[in-house]
């Protein structure tokens, strides 16, 4: 094989330019060799021959199919995004996502530096990975995070460490998993660039941890797609942090980088080598990171100080009558940790913690110092036996890079330098490096062509309690609706009622008492074609569908989806219905929006009569079949009525 890709090299310029990289490795490594060079490569990113190494194995040898197909694939959807440090000929992705487990920044590229986005509401560097879910809608952020405290049990959030994984968020409305909770994090990054740049960032390149398996990594991808991403480019944060620290002009070889977050702890080793920086060493721990701090501060300090004021004897975190007591002290020891960084002392207090009772402590560093060196030893003990298992020492170490927004505390700090002895490089903030680093390497990769343009859509509205609560969608689901407003017009008037923004993935609610409207949607200040199988009209209880011509009762109940599904499937097996996608769609949003129930009612008393149709012609056959009747000798439908 190795022989016959050499003779098309010399005969095919376009085969050549491919393969000129890798040649040498195909004709001299057996192929485990190749397959763990293929790895090498596409950890350092070089994801062009790196899948083109891994292409030759699998293509090679059936074991090697079957284990690397699914990871050959997932390197495919990357090829070309390799870092360069150079100008890109076309439009350059620019935008970048740092998705973490407590929090999440986003960033851009502008005139070669790297800027953080600040989040839309707060104008904090970054949005807490929280997702409320309630009656009004989705809520992330500060506001999800705060309901967290608040015991609030439709709040949510550390959904990362579950992604890959069908570990459900159950609110009162709803079923969410990881990777959904995840793209409603990852959609409020993208309001967040539209409303602080006026950009809709539907590419972008997004961080994965240095650990991240296939499973972890296609659900990240997964995330992205329900986000609405067009296109985007996944990036290890180690080598993102790399980027921003420019350390392939660094006379150093090797760095540590040391990346205790809020709710994990990964530690790697980067690599300078020739000119290609390389994640050359990896592990983490999933348990360990800030939160673990916060629990300990809790654990350690308040609890024995309550249990003691207050004679209470089962003040646990396992006693569900105190989880908003828990909650409230946890977020008494984080604003405590993060004071203690800046000063010698923090005074804590809680008032009406327990009726009358107001809760005081106050908390120094040496105290934090003595509650925190348990944790930091774990961390500690993973660095060293990532070193020992790859005869590795920490004095080989240059320096150490600080990642992760515990690392900004002068005590966390001090700990490190003490304990493994290297300098420490935080000069640019840990909290925000990666979300930099990515920039800069979104800033270096040309975009992908997409078209954005959404010319019609399809409306869903249903009447609330003085409102009308409504969707547009379309079939492609990638589509975001982001500047898109809706009009209600009164039909008699012919006044605007209501003027509304409507939600990136097309949700909107319009404060106007019930009437009778017709509607209208715009893209900014563009006119979208409303298609003919929506609601166009709505008067009172009934809904006027074009494509029926007629009107209908508003109906919400719910019907037997897996049914539904099975009709469809029915339907279109004898080629008996048009609207199979927009139908399909319908059943799709049904899951997550009532709404759609309005539009689903209507349609399945369609699907029921092509239903109808199909059996009864087959019954008409069957029974002319029986009788041996030509359709000259008898009138079958005469025999039937009769």
């Amino acid at each position: 094989a190795v022989h016959s890709l050499d003779e098309l090299m010399e005969k095919h310029a376009e085969i050549h330019s491919i393969y000129k990289n890798i040649i040498t490795i195909l004709k001299t490594s057996s192929l485990d060799e190749i397959l763990t060079e293929s790895i090498r490569l596409v950890n350092m990113n070089n994801l062009i021959d790196g899948a083109n190494l891994m292409e030759f194995a699998v293509v090679c040898d059936s074991k090697i199919r079957r284990e690397y197909q699914y990871k050959l694939s997932l390197f495919k959807q990357n090829m070309g995004l390799y870092y360069k440090n150079h100008d890109v000929k076309g439009d350059a992705v620019n935008y970048a996502i740092d998705l973490g487990t407590v929090d999440s920044v986003v960033s851009y590229y502008n005139d070669g530096e790297p800027i953080i986005i600040k989040n839309y509401l707060t104008g904090k560097d970054f949005t807490p990975s929280a997702v409320l879910v309630n009656n009004e809608g989705v809520h992330v952020g500060e506001t999800a995070r705060n309901a967290i405290f608040e015991n609030n049990k439709n709040a949510v959030t550390g959904f990362k460490q579950d992604m890959g994984f069908s570990i459900p968020f159950k609110s009162e409305s709803s079923i969410l998993y990881p990777e959904q909770l995840s793209s409603e994090v990852l959609k409020d990054m993208r309001v967040s660039v539209y409303n602080q740049c006026n950009v809709n960032m539907s590419q972008a390149v997004i961080c994965v941890p240095p650990n991240s398996n296939p499973i972890n990594t296609k659900a990240i991808m997964d995330a992205a797609e329900l986000a609405g991403f067009h296109s985007y480019n996944l990036l290890f944060e180690p080598i993102a942090v790399s980027i921003a620290y420019d350390l392939i002009n660094s006379k150093d070889d090797l760095w540590m980088i040391y990346d205790l977050g809020g709710g994990t702890f990964n530690i790697s080793v980067i690599k300078k080598n020739n000119d290609i920086v390389e994640k050359y060493l990896t592990d983490g721990l999933s348990n360990i990171g800030g939160n673990s701090i916060d629990w300990k501060i809790v654990d350690d300090i308040f609890i024995p100080k309550i249990i003691n004021d207050m004679h209470l004897t089962d003040l646990r975190r396992d006693n569900p009558k105190y989880a908003k007591i828990f909650s409230k002290l946890k977020q008494a020891a984080e604003d405590a940790k993060i004071d203690l960084s800046k000063n010698m002392e923090s005074d804590i207090c809680i008032n009406n913690l327990f009726g009358s009772y107001d809760f005081t402590c106050r908390l120094n560093r040496d105290e934090f110092n003595q509650i925190i060196k348990p944790i930091m030893e774990i961390t500690f003990n993973s660095c060293y036996d990532l070193l020992n298992n790859n005869d590795l020492n920490i004095s080989e170490m240059d320096k150490i890079i600080l990642v992760g927004g515990s690392c900004k505390s002068p005590i966390i700090q001090e700990l490190i330098v003490n304990e493994l002895k290297r300098p420490l490089e935080y000069s640019i903030d840990p909290l925000t490096v990666v979300a930099k680093g990515a920039a800069i390497y979104a800033g270096n990769i040309e975009k992908q062509p997409v078209e954005n343009n959404i010319e019609s859509v399809s409306l869903m509205i249903m009447p609330g309690k003085n409102c009308l609560m409504g969707r547009i969608f379309t079939i492609d689901k990638k589509d975001s609706f982001l500047g898109f407003t809706a009009q209600a017009i009164d039909l008699k008037t012919g006044k605007v009622i209501s003027d509304t923004q409507i939600s990136i993935d097309g949700t909107f609610k319009m404060d106007c008492e019930n009437g009778d409207y017709k509607f209208k949607v715009y893209d900014g200040e563009k006119p979208v074609n409303i298609d003919d199988k929506s609601v166009s009209v709505i008067k009172n209880d009934e809904v006027y569908i074009r494509y029926f011509n007629k009107s209908f009762k508003i109906s919400t109940d719910s019907l037997d989806l897996n049914n539904l599904t099975l009709s469809m499937k029915y339907l279109k097996a004898h080629g008996a219905c048009d609207n199979y996608d927009f139908i399909e769609r319908l059943i799709e949003l049904s899951e997550i929006d009532e709404k759609t129930n309005v539009l689903l009612n209507i349609f399945s008393e369609e699907i029921s009569i092509h239903k109808t149709n199909i059996e009864f012609s087959k019954l008409l056959e069957n029974v002319k079949d029986k009788l041996k009747f030509t359709d000259d000798e008898i009138n079958l439908d005469k025999i039937i009525r009769n």
